[in-house]
């Protein structure tokens, strides 16, 4: 039986939790505080999503989409192992496309973005209608996969009661706020201090002559 895992985080994605249920039971997982995801999983639930994850943590609002991905990614495999189980992992792409394929790479499962479409095939494998330049594709690939799917953007504000949400935490998938804080703190900060003048020169002769002083510029050769 194959599984699907929608990634949502705004209403759009509700569409993600459509094609999804259509392919086989469907869970659908949020990363965010209860106020913003929370209407999305409400919409998921009505969509046809058997099963709502949403995962919070504090450590989670100064990371960046690494770190957002590494979380999903956790949280897929506390899911159980996508390569044990026939598994479609379902995320939105907006023309970006860095949550969906960090997520592809953590698991390291094949990814395939703009997606119009996706269905399974007679032999199991995943059938997925792919733009082209000019051109519609169709694609056929043996599960798991991630497939980043192209939604509307200005889709209408999900509604509804979510039911049963499941709450996870970093610890509930094997990760710490540590390993997910924002890496700035690794970013090279200037030296404190006075910040120098620039150095002007009457003009390009004087400019050659102090950079062959310096030794930029090798000395004219006699």
């Amino acid at each position: 039986m194959t599984r699907a895992i929608a990634l949502v985080k705004r209403a759009a994605d509700v569409a993600l939790v459509r094609a999804a249920a259509a392919l086989g039971e469907t869970v659908a997982v949020a990363v965010g505080a209860e106020a913003d995801v929370l209407p999305v999983l409400a919409g998921a639930r009505a969509a046809g999503a058997a099963r709502l994850v949403r995962l919070w943590d504090p450590g989670l609002e100064t990371t960046d989409y690494l770190g957002v991905a590494y979380t999903l990614a956790a949280a897929i495999r506390t899911l159980g192992d996508p390569t044990a189980t026939p598994t479609v992992i379902l995320a939105g792409d907006r023309g970006r496309g860095v949550v969906g394929p960090a997520v592809a790479e953590r698991l390291g499962v094949p990814l395939l973005g703009q997606v119009l479409a996706i269905e399974l095939g007679g032999d199991g494998k995943r059938v997925a209608r792919r733009r082209g330049r000019e051109i519609v594709r169709s694609y056929a690939a043996a599960l798991p996969a991630l497939v980043c799917v192209l939604v509307d953007a200005a889709a209408p504000s999900a509604s509804g009661d979510a039911g049963e949400v499941e709450s996870w935490t970093l610890s509930k998938v094997g990760l710490s706020a540590a390993e997910l804080s924002y890496r700035k703190h690794f970013a090279t900060r200037p030296a404190k201090g006075p910040t120098p003048k620039p150095r002007r020169f009457e003009n390009a002769a004087a400019l050659a002559a102090q950079l062959r002083a310096e030794g930029f510029v090798p000395g004219a050769k006699g």
